[in-house]
């Protein structure tokens, strides 16, 4: 479709036309295995960012959580904690008024002025990764890692929950504390930052890692400024606060 509609001129700019000129530019023609690397890698990017959405063209809250488990987990995971962590949710509501105010919805131009939806940002992702043993990846040579040998072609998979809940890394790992990335230094800072490792790494790092975690901003800043978020009330009264827990399967 893509080759079609640029040989009419009506292509619009896209990953995949951009690649095609690319490819085309330097052989002078697309070999079929050129082909089928387009078409495998637009794949790819289009799988992991699948069912997102724009805020602006929502009609109501419902369609803020997209059918892409990992994104809509993230989402998942964040009203838990403010139900959970009350307290959390007042402080990044009273942010989010004092920088936003309450005549516009925030935009991605105020994500630098929101320090402490940041934090929440990336606690969120630590506290409950999406996907806990993320993408099995495979050893290309002989390796060592503290003494144990990992043979050639060895199927490896790698405990992104322990990364998360290291306690060596953070203190309290099952509990939903933002502040534990306030107040640190650039270096500290990058090397506790989730989105090290809960979109992946090496040949398997998520090609829309960026783009995905736009969405997440959006959509929880969106959320802060528009909801109020608490338990359920009980037939008593009493505020009902859900448990921290898990289903087995790929995706949490």
């Amino acid at each position: 479709m893509v080759k079609n509609n640029m040989a009419a001129g009506t292509a619009q700019p896209s990953f995949v036309s951009n690649l095609i000129e690319q490819l085309s530019g330097e052989k002078g023609h697309l070999t079929a295995d050129d082909e089928q690397l387009i078409k495998s890698t637009a794949g790819t990017l289009y799988g992991a960012g699948a069912e997102t959405v724009r805020l602006a063209d929502l009609k109501t809250f419902d369609e803020c959580l997209p059918s892409d488990a990992q994104t809509q987990n993230v989402f998942t995971a964040f009203v838990l904690a403010m139900v959970r962590y009350p307290h959390v949710f007042k402080k990044v509501r009273q942010e989010m008024d004092r920088v936003v105010g309450t005549e516009r919805l925030p935009d991605f131009g105020d994500r630098e002025s929101l320090p402490y939806l940041e934090c929440v940002i990336r606690e969120t992702y630590r506290w409950h990764v999406p996907t806990p043993l993320g993408i099995p990846h495979f050893s290309m040579k002989d390796d060592e890692y503290k003494g144990y040998v990992i043979p050639a072609n060895s199927l490896m998979i790698a405990n992104i929950w322990g990364i998360a809940h290291d306690t060596a890394q953070y203190s309290d790992p099952d509990e939903f504390i933002p502040e534990r990335f306030e107040n640190l230094d650039k270096e500290t800072s990058d090397r506790l930052d989730p989105k090290n490792y809960v979109f992946g790494f090496g040949r398997r790092l998520c090609p829309a890692r960026n783009f995905a975690d736009a969405n997440v901003f959006l959509v929880l800043a969106t959320m802060v400024a528009t909801l109020d978020i608490s338990g359920a009330i009980d037939e008593q009264g009493r505020e009902i606060i859900p448990e921290h827990a898990y289903k087995a399967g790929f995706v949490q």
